[in-house]
């Protein structure tokens, strides 16, 4: 999605003057993802997160943190 954003951003780049990163950004970006399954904790900088359903929403999550 990152990918497609940054070639629509680079079409507009033309017209307009702005421009918020490229595909280079959101590789980097996308390489600091990390994925945890449902009801897994994780600790990040030794901060405590844990991953539950929000059954509001179809297929979503909520976390604790």
């Amino acid at each position: 999605m990152l990918e497609d954003y940054s070639r629509v951003l680079s079409d507009a780049k033309k017209e307009e003057q702005f421009y918020f990163f490229g595909s280079a950004e959101a590789r980097s970006a996308a390489s600091k993802i990390k994925s945890i399954g449902l009801f897994e904790t994780i600790q990040v900088n030794g901060i405590k997160v844990t991953s539950y359903y929000a059954g509001h929403v179809l297929g979503a999550c909520m976390f604790h943190v």
